[in-house]
């Protein structure tokens, strides 16, 4: 008597399909963004992810990143192309993450002006245990993100909490930046509550006062640089005017 396997559908290797996926927000000139998509505790995830920056300047980029509570590590990293195709920096990944192991999409909009960030992503929810290895060798672990040991500047007084150092792998270091945001709720899980998705941005404190000085002189808009509904919103909550600091 012959050996019939079973059929996928009788024993699938995935328990829930995620369904399509996406998302798009701006990013602001000369700034940093994350994403991050984290399955709630105890599940397994399968996904197909794909981002595009919508800047094509040298130094705009989008970077695929393995993340865990203690290290990160980047996977892919897509730059602008210029002219060339694809002219914006566009990359798709394939992983399979968990609570403790999730993934974070990592862009940098290098232009002078307010741009688009688009994600998308699919997959499946998996029903198997998941394989455990162990170091042989001690590997240099990274935190991706410290409290500043550089100096404040006194523009920044009252901002404190907002600054952090974020690493940078392409000078293998850190640099001091403030956030805009930090972690804000993208979207949940409808049965556990977990957030999934998570969104932050930031910019080089430098930079920043950089930019403000050229709005003032007129060299740059205001309101094409995204930093406009930031600027009044600390201004409200704090009683900070950082034009009128510069």
């Amino acid at each position: 008597m012959g050996y019939h396997a079973p059929s996928p559908s009788r024993l699938p290797f995935w328990s829930e399909v995620i369904t399509a996926q996406g998302n798009g927000f701006l990013v602001s000139a000369d700034s940093y963004s994350t994403v991050t998509i984290q399955p709630s505790s105890g599940e397994t995830w399968n996904i197909f992810c794909g981002g595009t920056m919508a800047c094509d300047t040298a130094n705009s980029f989008v970077i695929f990143r393995r993340k865990t509570a203690s290290e990160m590590q980047n996977m892919f990293y897509f730059c602008s192309a210029g002219n060339y195709n694809p002219k914006y920096p566009t990359g798709f990944i394939s992983m399979i993450i968990t609570n403790d192991v999730w993934l974070e999409i990592y862009v940098k909009n290098d232009c002078s002006s307010l741009k688009n960030f688009w994600y998308a992503y699919s997959g499946y929810k998996l029903g198997t245990k998941k394989v455990e290895f162990e170091n042989v060798e001690t590997i240099k672990t990274i935190q991706s993100e410290r409290l500043t040991k550089y100096k404040i500047k006194s523009e920044f007084e009252g901002l404190e909490d907002l600054i952090r150092d974020v690493y940078d792998s392409e000078v293998d270091d850190y640099k001091q930046v403030i956030y805009f945001y930090k972690d804000r709720p993208i979207r949940k899980d409808k049965r556990t509550g977990h957030i999934i998705e998570r969104a932050s941005r930031y910019i080089e404190t430098d930079k920043l006062i950089e930019n403000l000085e050229k709005v003032k002189t007129g060299e740059l808009q205001l309101e094409k640089t995204g930093y406009k509904s930031w600027l009044e919103r600390i201004k409200k909550e704090r009683g900070i005017d950082l034009l009128v600091r510069l």
